[in-house]
């Protein structure tokens, strides 16, 4: 089956007398699907619903026009859409008509997007730009590694930077490759793109202006971090054009840095400061208000950035950008002083002058700016002196440089690297990305000062600091070694990049490793079959009867097989929204790990299937519905609560022993049974092959349960569950959380006081689950009860008379279980998902264009058991 290509889609509407269009969103285009289809596709994305073809009005989609965004003509056949290029959707034929004489037919039209940009800036939406060639035209593409590599030769791109005569060719492969990084910042990281000036005058050309990036909460959101690259030459997506080509997307590109930012809820703006004039035909205009790299900061901190409701602005600065950054403290001196919560400068390039910096400046950059620099004299996380008197901050080594090479560049390519005045500076922006965070993150939730961050670092261990940036630089390793072995292992260099460049975005921890490991620990005898429909299980074996959940990208069904008459809990996700929202992995984890459990206290994967649109995960049953549902504001009693426990520990600890740490304990991720038994569910967040306490190091799962640990970014291991269950058993013994507060800073600062949760235990707490909800909300994980196995818990006091032979046969009865007329009830789920129409909401045909599937995703456990047997 041909593959899926992925555009984007802005949907154009009357607004007075002009015909304007909305923020970009990502589609999927089929070549073989009906021209219906496709158009259907696009009003999803822009519309956000699930309608089918067959559910919209007569003459609808009929009556729509599609236009290429760049020529604004008019596209009817689904081959023609090309992928990684931009579409306009026109409900009718008039719209498409006067969208067009709005670009080529009105003198006065300056643009498709028809009012001004500092309009569209307020809206959100993003400029219309289609006008570089992409990867795949240029036949060029990342691989899994973040390496470019040619698409039929599997050659790597830094290979040709030896050869003059391809000089240009390499040029064009660097442009298109940003512009790939940006398609990925508007489509996986929710960004939009906006143009300055934004007012545009009618003696200036129209494309006389740069383009910056913003997340789409750039306004609302109270903390936004300003990224400002001086690399000479660097646009906004990349630190070094060199770096990029030799290093790869990892340490060359800025999505490590978004992907870290937007996880850890900061809002982000990517500034262009190298964009100061453009060339139409022979002649050369200066951008108002952008001319320079300072001229240009001042033009956004004045315009944009001042009008965001950020409480606090965080600066991340490379090289020259610093020096930018620090023009705009001295311009706007009360401003920045109020505002700005946190400075981290990497290779800062300027020299304070204290005869005219004022004293305000100079005490500003020492108490909330950190630098960070490559030295071969100075070991990672120490302090260098010179540079700390020159910039008049705070200046930590990230070690030798040169070191951080693999030492097997070409020396002609080596060559061409020093023609082209490459450095490897930019690399200290990797280096230091874990510390950056970790003192954006404290900073922003304790109000810790650079002097203080540093101090406190340091006293957690003996070069903490160092230590950090030396793990950063090891795991680097690795994935550069991995490129350079990637042809050696036998990649075959005809297979098509589309299948290769699925995995390409690298994440924040290494959850697609860890999901490959799992699925080869599945008997290796079992044959693996990615068809749509294995074996015969499909949506159309089951009664569809009531809907009982519902999410951004998808729904989840009460169900009836045919055959058996056996109720079940089917979980229907459309795979576009999966691929939108970047949780692929998260769901292939889910899948892995719900077939290789079989636990008393855990969901049971019944089968899975996929269509080429949508994934289908049946489960057990449960209806007495999340537990969530059942807790009052007085909690449950001692003995409910402890029973639950007992239930909750051990099907922790079986997930320990496989490996698991789940990451996100919580009554709304548990469900009951009939019977009153527990079952834990929803394993999108665990992470698979954890084997020591520090095996794994995302921020992931709901804040209000998160340990201490994984706000300073540390790695951590199984003892982040431990904690989770502590607050979960105060939350079922108090009927409140012991650290949530509606600010959220708040909040964070509770949980990050070592001891907080002794001086608010009630004073009615039984000693024994007193001492156990503090056993488990130990600050230190190492120290933290069931940092040294699930035991500890069981030989706690508060578990006396627990008989846990008993229990995990399911023979000990329940204290309570939740009323449930029949198997069919679904009184105990949400009123608002239970009165759901179901017709017609799942799709079972194959009407949708989105092609890909999702490998060993089919799981039909009586072929799987025939299979293991052979």
């Amino acid at each position: 089956m041909a593959d899926s290509r992925r555009v984007f889609v802005q949907l154009a509407g009357v607004r007075g007398s002009r015909v304007e269009v909305g923020a970009a969103v990502m589609a999927f285009v089929l070549p073989t699907d009906s021209w219906l289809s496709v158009v259907n596709e696009f009003l999803m994305s822009c519309n956000d619903d699930d309608m089918e073809v067959e559910q919209r009005p007569p003459g609808l989609l009929e009556g729509c026009v599609v236009l290429h965004a760049a020529t604004l003509e008019q596209v009817s056949d689904p081959a023609s859409c090309e992928d990684s290029k931009q579409y306009i959707l026109c409900m009718n034929a008039d719209d498409a008509v006067r969208l067009q004489r709005q670009k080529f037919g009105d003198s006065s039209a300056s643009s498709v997007t028809g009012p001004s940009d500092a309009d569209a800036l307020a809206r959100g939406s993003i400029a219309l730009t289609d006008q570089l060639e992409s990867l795949e035209e240029l036949d060029y593409y990342f691989d899994d590694a973040g390496t470019l590599r040619h698409c039929r030769t599997n050659q790597a791109v830094y290979e040709l930077m030896s050869d003059e005569r391809r000089a240009g060719e390499l040029d064009d492969i660097v442009k298109a490759a940003i512009f790939h990084i940006q398609m990925e910042m508007l489509a996986e990281l929710a960004f939009k793109q906006a143009r300055v000036p934004l007012d545009l005058r009618p003696d200036e050309p129209k494309d006389a202006r740069s383009s910056i990036f913003l997340t789409s909460d750039w306004r609302s959101n109270a903390n936004l971090l300003v990224v400002v690259n001086g690399g000479r030459g660097a646009q906004p997506g990349i630190w070094s054009r060199d770096l990029l080509i030799q290093e790869g997307l990892e340490l060359g590109s800025m999505l490590p840095v978004m992907r870290r930012a937007t996880a850890t809820n900061f809002a982000v703006a990517v500034l262009n400061p190298s964009t100061n004039n453009v060339t139409i035909g022979n002649d050369t205009f200066p951008i108002r208000g952008n001319s320079s790299p300072d001229e240009h900061m001042l033009y956004v901190w004045d315009n944009i950035i001042s009008r965001a409701q950020a409480r606090n602005v965080y600066f991340l600065a490379y090289s020259f950008g610093a020096k930018s950054v620090l023009t705009l403290i001295q311009k706007r001196e009360e401003q920045v002083v109020k505002r700005v919560n946190a400075l981290v400068f990497a290779e800062g390039a300027y020299r304070l002058d204290p005869s005219t910096t004022s004293p305000t400046v100079a005490q500003f950059l020492k108490q909330r700016a950190i630098n960070f620099k490559g030295d071969a004299q100075i070991s990672a996380g120490g302090h260098i002196p010179a540079e700390e008197e020159k910039l008049s901050c705070s200046c930590l080594s990230v070690g030798d440089l040169t070191a951080s090479g693999d030492g097997k560049m070409p020396p002609a390519s080596a060559s061409a690297l020093s023609k082209r005045n490459s450095s490897n500076k930019a690399r200290t922006i990797s280096l230091s990305l874990e510390t950056t965070f970790t003192y954006f993150v404290a900073a922003r939730d304790r109000g810790c000062g650079a002097a203080q961050f540093i101090t406190e670092s340091e006293a957690k261990t003996r070069s903490w600091l160092g230590n950090v940036i030396r793990h950063r630089l090891d795991s680097l390793k690795p994935r550069k070694q991995s490129r350079r072995l990637s042809t050696a292992m036998g990649a075959n260099a005809s297979e098509s990049p589309h299948h290769r460049k699925t995995a390409r975005r690298s994440s924040l921890d290494t959850d697609a490793s860890s999901s490959s490991a799992m699925r080869a620990s599945i008997a290796s005898s079992r044959s693996s079959n990615s068809s749509h429909h294995s074996h015969g299980v499909s949506v159309s074996d089951f009664d569809l009867i009531k809907v009982i959940g519902k999410g951004s990208i998808g729904k989840v069904f009460l169900v009836r097989k045919k055959d058996t008459h056996v109720v079940y809990a089917m979980k229907v996700l459309r795979k576009k929204n999966v691929v939108r929202h970047g949780l692929e992995e998260h769901i292939k984890t889910e899948r892995l790990i719900l077939e290789e459990i079989d636990h008393p206290f855990i969901a049971r994967l019944r089968y899975s299937f996929q269509t080429k649109d949508k994934l289908y995960l049946v489960t057990d049953y449960c209806s007495g519905g999340e537990l969530f549902h059942h807790m009052s504001d007085d909690g449950f009693s001692y003995d409910l609560s402890r029973f639950y426990a007992a239930e909750l520990v051990l099907g922790l600890e079986h997930l320990h022993r496989l490996k698991v740490a789940y990451r996100d304990l919580k009554p709304e991720n548990i469900l009951v049974e009939a019977s009153g038994h527990l079952r834990i569910t929803d394993f999108g967040l665990s992470k698979l092959n954890v084997v020591s306490d520090k095996g794994a190091q995302t921020l992931v799962g709901s804040p209000e349960y998160l340990a201490p640990e994984v706000y300073n970014m540390q790695k951590y291991g199984y003892a982040v569950d431990w904690w989770s269950l502590g607050v979960f058993l105060y939350e079922m013994l108090t009927g409140t959380h012991p650290f949530f507060d509606d600010n959220r800073e708040i909040m964070v600062k509770k949980i990050m006081t070592p001891g907080s949760v002794g001086t608010m235990m009630p004073a009615e707490m039984p000693p024994e689950a007193a001492s156990l909800i503090c056993g488990l909300l130990t600050f230190n994980p190492t120290e933290r009860l069931g940092s040294r196995g699930a035991q500890e818990l069981r030989d706690h006091p508060f578990f006396a008379g627990v008989s846990w032979d008993a229990l995990m046969r399911r023979e000990v009865t329940p204290p309570w279980h939740p009323v449930v007329q029949d198997e069919l009830d679904v009184g105990n789920f949400d009123a608002e998902f239970t009165s759901e129409p179901v017709v017609d909401s799942v799709c079972t045909h194959q009407s949708m264009v989105l092609s890909s599937t999702f490998a060993d995703f089919t799981f039909n456990p009586s072929i799987s058991d025939s299979m293991r047997k052979r």
